[in-house]
């Protein structure tokens, strides 16, 4: 069947029979009994879900639900009637316009198993292009098997830049940065206060957790509070702490370790958001104590008492606590 033209007939037979058979629409477990050559499937010259594509029987199956949602069509499955409905609708005639531009915010969701997310956050890192794309890849690669378009829209490097706090600048972290990203993508127009909670947890966590001991290459690693966003604290805070170059292997598994636990975190907070709403994550950042009294006279909208300062970092890391 290689660079043969399949006729249509045979097509939509095929891909609707495997769409019905239950597995591609995650309600039921097909096994596939002669299962061979791999498929890849482009819609629009994007790669979409191919997971159950087979050529068998020298007739490529081509599972249904990834290439209608791709086209902008809505599937749904009728266990009672053993029925696949597919409609375009409005939302299939728009994508048929137009078809390749991503939906608006929020995209569709589905809850991962924080543990593979973990794991990949931390394999990623040193596969991947580092912290940036580590924590980026590691949710949105599963949200490409489970969910499909439009996550499947997103290129696999897009957040290579990030690594290093914006090619190695030691600015925002860049496991902040990707995550943020998403949780745009995920939450819509609420992301703020969801973006200020994760800020703020990664500000106070000690990195990097445990989770990865049994498969880490440095386990039982000191951990440290960043008390900032910034790539440069962070690093520099942990480095100094255990006594190692910001260069070195130590350093770089501790980096894979966070990116596996800013996208766990990640993980956790849109997941609750897809549950509760914003009302739970409104007013959950203030400043911590340690720098509380700082704003009271640096502030967005006046000079009058001292220098007018913008943005929620803790001052004390690099300015000192001039009131002592």
């Amino acid at each position: 069947m290689d660079n043969k033209r399949i006729s249509r007939r045979k097509f939509v037979a095929v891909a609707a029979g495997t769409a019905a058979a239950g597995s591609i629409l995650g309600v039921g477990g097909l096994r596939w009994a002669e299962a061979s050559n791999s498929v890849k499937i482009l819609v629009n010259g994007q790669a979409v879900n191919s997971a159950g594509a087979m050529i068998k029987d020298g007739i490529t199956l081509v599972p249904v639900r990834f290439v209608a949602e791709a086209l902008g069509a809505e599937v749904r499955w009728d266990g009672a009637t053993q029925t696949v409905s597919i409609n375009t609708g409005a939302k299939g005639a728009a994508a048929a316009v137009n078809q390749g531009t991503p939906p608006d915010f929020p995209w569709p969701w589905a809850e991962l198993d924080p543990d593979e997310v973990a794991r990949r956050g931390y394999e990623f890192y040193f596969s991947k292009g580092a912290c940036a794309n580590a924590t980026f890849q590691a949710i949105v690669g599963l949200l490409r098997e489970k969910v499909g378009y439009p996550w499947t829209t997103l290129p696999d490097n897009l957040w290579l830049h990030g690594s290093g706090g914006i090619v190695s600048w030691g600015t925002i972290c860049g496991s902040l940065n990707s995550a943020a990203m998403l949780i745009h993508l995920a939450a819509g127009k609420d992301y703020p206060v969801l973006v200020d909670n994760l800020f703020k947890w990664y500000c106070e966590y000690e990195f990097p957790s445990k989770r990865y001991e049994s498969y880490c290459k440095f386990p039982n690693q000191l951990t440290t509070v960043a008390d900032s966003p910034l790539c440069h604290i962070s690093v520099s805070k942990w480095s100094r702490a255990a006594g190692v170059a910001t260069s070195s292997d130590e350093k770089k598994d501790r980096c894979a370790k966070l990116s596996g636990d800013v996208a766990v975190y990640t993980l956790e907070l849109i997941n609750r958001y897809r549950k509760e709403g914003n009302a739970n994550f409104a007013g959950t950042w203030a400043p911590a104590e340690a720098f509380s009294h700082c704003r009271g006279c640096h502030t967005t909208s006046s000079v009058e008492v001292g220098p007018s300062q913008q943005g929620k970092l803790n001052c004390v890391p690099c300015h000192g606590d001039h009131t002592k």
